[in-house]
């Protein structure tokens, strides 16, 4: 079955088999996403902007005025 045929397919369905598609797509990513290994280049990265958190020369953002997170 090729893409185009599996989505006319989960379009017909009701929208809680629809939510239940959705939701074991998004376990299947997540298991594969855990068991990739992070490129170097990203870990460097990650270190680097961990370390300036820690030492308190980067934060995480702050909600702005208007309530809108960043």
């Amino acid at each position: 079955m090729n893409i185009e045929s599996a989505l006319e397919e989960i379009k017909k369905q009701d929208i809680n088999t629809k939510f239940a598609i959705l939701d074991s797509l998004w376990d299947d990513i997540a298991e594969k996403v855990i068991n990739e290994k992070i490129p170097e280049s990203h870990k460097t990265m990650l270190d680097k902007r961990l370390s300036a958190i820690k030492s308190g020369k980067a934060g995480f953002c702050r909600p702005v005025k208007t309530g809108l997170f960043c």
